[in-house]
């Protein structure tokens, strides 16, 4: 004290009878010179801010009888008239040497409430670990570690409650009743984050292309999230997000330019947890639009028509319809009541000529050639298919129409590192490729490029009652683009009378959480659980993996 341009390092070594301790520290060029009193601090308080002689460092520019082995970069300047300088970085990397038992890598190093996570301490001379503590506990259960045979790594189950507070613990391996050194201080700080965010929907749902356009973002955990970004972004901009005063509504600025393919794209918000689904669905659409696509010319919805029948103008029939109604509202005495009810219709299209239905499959897997078959009307004269984004997709030739002109055939190849994103099919006629056959609906010439099938590795519970209410836990691998989980019987038919909720899926797709409710009336026996993804589903078949067990219950 003081400390001013000076920094000490994170690294704090012991000796083995804890008598000496060492740590790295830089004295900046612009400290002041003179007496600084060194202070140690532990969880019982600190030593003493007197200055003596044995917790005295003096700083100087100088030091008597030494020569500085030194000194400030060189600038060396090369030709006449020439002013190039360099940057010298003076710091180099944390180097830690540790003697004896330590840490040299955690991970995971974060984790989201209400999940499980298994942490892979690897080092020296483990072998006598017997905990691992996080500091401040409160909210995390850690269970036994479980150590390698020889003694350089371990693993430790540790439960985050979904009410822990989010912020960063500190992490201490214990041996012999001594916490062990880490060989890098940031292996030592554990990260416990929110739930990952949720887009409930945006408004407006919709972007005229050549235009700027403010989409507010509603959803869960709306408040963490740090950027947002669309796919596919060819021809779009986004804006860095703002939130409301009460941070339930992220607002941003996309700019869609006349380059950006026509149709839905998604909308995507991040978070310090992770990303809010990639997977399309209605609350997360943004559509990209022509301008004349909103140009209304005339009404195609008129008032109910009066008809006069009979030679006499003056004699009026008249007829009593019940068609519909706004709510009613009573008004009592000086106590006025209201109500406001909001009415949606889907969207119409009107179209004339050929046109596109709908394209099938509506996802293809990467590494792989799909035959895609596009249904419509009139396309007889359609010449060429393309996918926009192109990158790592091949369009092969020749495509093939059917005698009536309402299906084209056509193979498309998937590179295997090609982007998993959502890519728009363009229909060209006549051999002319700036012409477009339209799609009835705009989501309709959407086809998303994604991974393989997942893996099942375990799930718990095994064993379950019929009418019970559960959570699902799902252990595999690649289960990020999971969509939907649903239970076969033993002859591979649906099981309708078990439900599953929305699944919740960790960041790496490793672990997958579903709400189950299981009928009283469903029958007993052995159930495959099965993940669907945009390519398909996994086994019907109960193995040892994937079977769940119902037992009847009679009231």
């Amino acid at each position: 004290a003081p400390p001013d341009d000076i920094s000490i390092g994170n690294i704090v070594t012991v000796n083995g009878d804890h008598t000496a301790l060492s740590v790295d520290m830089d004295v900046g060029e612009y400290a002041a010179l003179g007496p600084r009193v060194v202070t140690i601090q532990t969880a019982n308080g600190s030593t003493t801010l007197a200055s003596l002689s044995i917790n005295t460092l003096t700083i100087a520019n100088a030091i008597a009888g030494e020569t500085p082995v030194t000194s400030f970069p060189l600038g060396v300047v090369v030709g006449s008239g020439s002013t190039a300088s360099t940057n010298i970085d003076l710091f180099s990397p944390e180097l830690s040497i540790i003697r004896g038992a330590g840490v040299t890598s955690i991970q995971p190093l974060s984790s989201m409430t209400g999940t499980t996570v298994t942490l892979t301490i690897k080092g020296y001379e483990l072998a006598s670990v017997s905990a691992v503590n996080f500091e401040p506990a409160q909210g995390v259960s850690v269970g036994a570690p479980q150590i390698a045979a020889d003694g350089l790594s371990l693993t430790v189950d540790v439960t985050i409650d979904a009410s822990a507070q989010i912020t960063t613990r500190q992490l201490t391996v214990v041996s012999a009743g001594t916490n062990l050194p880490f060989i890098k201080s940031e292996f030592s700080r554990f990260d416990i984050l929110g739930p990952l965010p949720v887009v409930n929907f945006i408004s407006p749902n919709f972007i005229v292309a050549g235009n700027t356009s403010v989409i507010d973002i509603h959803g869960d955990s709306i408040d963490t999230v740090n950027s947002v970004r669309i796919d596919p972004s060819q021809g779009l901009t986004v804006s860095a997000p703002q939130l409301n005063a009460d941070n339930s509504i992220a607002t941003v600025q996309v700019t869609a330019d006349l380059t950006a393919p026509r149709g839905n794209h998604t909308l995507i918000v991040s978070s310090a947890s992770g990303e809010s689904t990639a997977i399309p669905s209605a609350a997360n659409q943004l559509n990209v639009v022509d301008a004349e696509v909103l140009t209304v010319n005339s009404s195609l919805v008129s008032p109910l028509l009066g008809v006069l029948k009979g030679s006499d103008p003056t004699s009026v029939v008249t007829h009593d319809y019940t068609v519909a109604s706004d709510l009613l509202g009573i008004l009592i005495p000086e106590s006025p009541t209201t109500a406001t009810q909001s009415y949606y219709g889907q969207k119409l299209s009107v179209v004339k000529g050929g046109y596109v239905g709908s394209v099938s499959p509506d996802a293809m897997q990467v590494g792989t050639t799909s035959s895609v078959i596009i249904s419509g009307v009139g396309m007889q004269d359609v010449s060429a298919i393309e996918v926009l984004p192109s990158d790592g997709v091949t369009v092969q030739s020749p495509l093939m129409i059917n005698a009536g002109a309402t299906e084209v055939t056509v193979d498309i190849v998937v590179a295997a590192d090609a982007a998993k994103t959502l890519r728009q099919i363009i229909v060209h006629q006549n051999g002319d490729t700036t012409s477009r056959l339209p799609f009835v609906k705009a989501d309709a010439s959407l086809i998303a490029i994604a991974g393989g099938l997942p893996t099942i590795d375990s799930i718990s519970p095994v064993l379950q009652v019929a009418n019970s209410q559960f959570e699902l836990l799902v252990r595999g691998q690649g289960m990020q683009e999971v969509t939907a989980v649903n239970a076969y019987d033993g002859n591979g038919t649906l099981e309708s009378l078990i439900v599953f909720g929305t699944p919740a899926i960790n960041v790496d797709g490793t672990e997958l959480r579903v709400p189950v409710i299981v009928d009283r009336l469903v029958p007993s026996g052995t159930k495959a659980i099965v993940l669907a993804v945009p390519v398909g589903q996994t086994n019907t078949v109960p193995t040892p993996v994937n079977t769940l067990t119902i037992d009847t219950v009679i009231n």
